[in-house]
């Protein structure tokens, strides 16, 4: 993998957005500062912190290069942050990262070497680590064994099975490809990643493990915490923009992000299930399992399981499931 030379690589704008993370500041500016990359366009924005984090900000950019601070007087949430950045980066390509999270320094000069001379790439993915706070490794995100070019329909596949992720930090995008995030609490990377792939004629995804997503008790994409309108919303959205894909792929899309873990939240918090959230038709349907089988086995027996259980199925799952919880 042939890295381009210095007076070749393109500027990349590299965007952090910070709430009330004054415990975060000193070790992602030092991330930041680590980046063995020579041609940054460093973002960050404090998002209305009430705890120093503005402050410590203010500091550390005067003496990071290529870095400017932007404030919002209120919170406004990570959405709105991240497309206050974009408006003001100037980079060829972007790349998010999160404040409390770890990266290897090479990240940036791994992606771009990935691009190769592909001037027809849009997207270079990485793989990452899912790490606890104390350093052991739980999973993956977005692993690949080898090398793999993927033209526009081959992303998209990808995507809607999950093989490529929503996930912003193992994404390099070129600029002119990003689209804004939608205004809401959790998930808005998935309708800019999908945006992105859509609009890419080729992704690149490469085997390195460059990023380490760390996974915090509270997380609102994860447990109970994740908020089932924002993920109907992320599905509604993706769906939208990549509505000539396959119906097949979209439906096994829409049962493995929204249906299913609609229900098994609702198992989870002992709530009544519903047909539809947020606009998104999230009832099981044993006429679309035939579809999904073809694409994502593992979703559609869970759907059958959720079919055939009825009612039964909240206890059952909660039965189940119990023991790997506590674990």
């Amino acid at each position: 993998m042939s890295i381009p030379s210095t007076d070749r690589l393109p500027t990349i704008s590299v965007i952090v957005a910070f709430h009330n993370d004054a415990e975060f500041v000193p070790h992602a500016v030092a991330a930041l500062r680590a980046l063995d990359y020579p041609r940054l366009d460093i973002v960050l924005v404090d998002d209305g912190s009430t705890d120093g984090t503005a402050d410590l900000l203010d500091d550390a950019t005067r003496d990071l290069a290529g870095a400017r601070l932007l404030r919002n007087d209120t919170n406004r949430g990570v959405a709105a942050s991240r497309n206050r950045a974009l408006a003001d980066a100037t980079g060829e390509f972007v790349w998010f990262a999160d404040s409390d999270d770890r990266w290897d320094p090479s990240i940036l000069r791994a992606l771009v070497a990935a691009l190769g001379e592909r001037p027809d790439a849009g997207v270079a993915v990485c793989s990452a680590s899912i790490v606890t706070p104390d350093g052991v490794s739980t999973g993956a995100v977005d692993p690949v064994g080898s090398r793999v070019v993927h033209d526009r329909e081959a992303a998209v596949r990808e995507f809607l099975l999950g093989h490529i992720t929503g996930y912003l930090w193992t994404k390099l995008v070129r600029r002119d490809l990003a689209s804004e995030f939608p205004l809401q609490r959790s998930l808005s990377d998935m309708a800019f990643i999908a945006g992105a792939l859509s609009a890419s004629s080729t992704v690149v995804h490469t085997p390195e493990r460059l990023y380490s997503y760390v996974q915090r008790g509270g997380s609102i994409t994860t447990g109970r915490a994740v908020d089932l309108d924002d993920l109907a919303l992320a599905a509604s959205d993706v769906l939208a923009q990549l509505a000539d894909a396959p119906s097949a792929l979209l439906t096994a899309f829409r049962y493995r992000f929204a249906v299913v873990p609609c229900h098994t939240q609702w198992a989870r918090r002992r709530e009544p299930r519903r047909d539809e959230v947020a606009g998104l038709e999230v009832r099981v349907r044993v006429r679309d399992i035939p579809s999904i089988l073809a694409h994502d086995r593992r979703t559609a027996v869970k759907a059958l399981w959720i079919a055939l259980t009825g009612a039964l199925f909240p206890p059952t799952y909660r039965a189940l499931t119990r023991g790997r919880r506590r674990g």
